[in-house]
């Protein structure tokens, strides 16, 4: 009786390191995936200042200018604008140069423009450029005014981070999944005689491996949903800390993740459950010493 407990107590403390082990691999993993998270939401954010600007000519017509303002408002790309017309401009220039340019050039060489910015699905240069010529060829435009290479260079930077994290979350899944394979191998180990003993009875191989694979799902469970817990903590409490941290990871952008920690923990335990165990089917009596 004494074995017993004492062989109970053994089995759950294997369980108990291996449920631990998964919990701190997927916490781990959540943490990069909120990483990934927070980049897509200043990724969006900076796409979200990306734009154009609209000079319009000195001779631009009230009716031009409203045609402009109206061909914006309609068009589903545009996120926002503004427009400042020519003695708006002048001012804001002779207010942060503390100078009057009227009084030194004696005339305003300020156009009316409309600064425009567009939403993140449209902040590629190409399509940039695309509806800067759209707007180009309206009456009363006089150019369209694209930083090119402000625009490639952030998508070229977001495009690197992206792949770098792409990386990083694939090797730490390769790590995580070697490190729970390990270790729900040793709880399998511990059992190795009681699998032969059961293959000399007669019981078929998915008959052996069910309680391991659902002790395996049963414990990648547990696991993924203590690690979710902990990560939504960490997350709740930066959120509390920092306001931007709010408007980069807002709860609405990891709808995906928490899920996905938890099924990850379950299908890598279940599978790891799955070699481990048919490691022993195949072995002889001898090999298990």
């Amino acid at each position: 009786m004494k074995r017993k407990s004492l062989s109970d107590k053994t089995i759950f403390t294997k369980h108990l390191t291996s449920t631990v082990s998964v919990m701190l691999v997927m916490f781990t993993l959540g943490l990069v995936g909120t990483i990934v998270a927070g980049t897509k939401g200043v990724t969006d954010m900076l796409k979200s200042r990306t734009g154009f600007t609209i000079i319009m000519t000195d001779e631009a017509q009230p009716s031009e200018i409203s045609a402009v303002s109206h061909a914006l408002s309609a068009d589903n790309s545009i996120r926002y604008f503004s427009f400042k017309s020519a003695e708006e401009n002048m001012s804001e220039w002779n207010r942060e140069n503390e100078e009057d340019v009227l009084q030194i050039l004696g005339v305003n060489p300020f156009p009316a423009d409309f600064t425009v910015r567009v939403f993140p699905d449209w902040s590629a240069p190409d399509i940039l450029a695309s509806l800067g010529d759209r707007y180009a060829a309206m009456a009363g435009v006089s150019e369209i005014t694209l930083s090119t290479s402000a625009v490639s260079n952030l998508h070229h930077f977001i495009s690197t981070v992206n792949w770098i994290l792409t990386v990083i979350a694939a090797g730490l899944l390769l790590i995580s999944f070697v490190l729970i394979n390990n270790t729900v191998r040793l709880t399998v180990y511990s059992r190795r005689f009681l699998i032969h003993t059961m293959k000399l009875v007669g019981a078929t191989g998915s008959f052996i491996r069910g309680p391991f694979v659902r002790s395996g799902i049963l414990s990648g469970l547990t696991a993924g949903v203590i690690a979710s817990g902990l990560l939504a903590g960490l997350i709740s409490f930066a959120h509390s800390k920092h306001a931007a941290v709010s408007d980069c990871i807002p709860w609405s952008a990891l709808w995906w993740l928490f899920p996905a920690i938890i099924l990850a923990a379950m299908a890598v335990c279940s599978i790891a459950s799955i070699l481990a165990t048919n490691r022993y089917l195949r072995m002889d009596y001898d090999d298990l010493f």
